[in-house]
């Protein structure tokens, strides 16, 4: 059995208390991500996939992208997968500030800045 050990500064673990740095290696999981997406077809191919299976993964979505084709993304956040920011950039700020708002993370207003 291959075990991978990582060791992480502490300040890692003490700046982001609520990620997860440890799992136990008990059963057998694999995490799927997908990244720079949503793009048509190639997106809407890997979300029949993953339903017809049964499986849910990670999106590390573009904001442009997300902006883009905003029909993508939302078949993404129905069908139960995990959501993240790839990459930065002004598209990518607005993208993060509005999920923290659908689900109630940021007090409701987006920054001046990305207005």
């Amino acid at each position: 059995m291959f075990k991978l050990q990582v060791h992480l500064p502490a300040f890692f673990t003490k700046w982001f208390p609520a990620a997860v740095w440890r799992m136990s290696g008990e059963g057998k999981t694999v995490y799927l991500t997908f990244d720079d997406g949503p793009v048509p077809g190639v997106t809407t191919w890997v979300l029949d996939l993953l339903k017809e299976q049964n499986v849910k993964a990670t999106f590390f979505a573009v904001g442009e992208n997300v902006f883009r084709y905003p029909e993508l993304f939302e078949e993404i956040l129905e069908e139960g997968h995990a959501v993240g920011i790839d990459g930065g950039g002004e598209a990518g700020h607005v993208l993060h500030w509005a999920i923290g708002m659908e689900r109630g993370v940021h007090g409701g207003e987006l920054p001046a800045h990305a207005v």
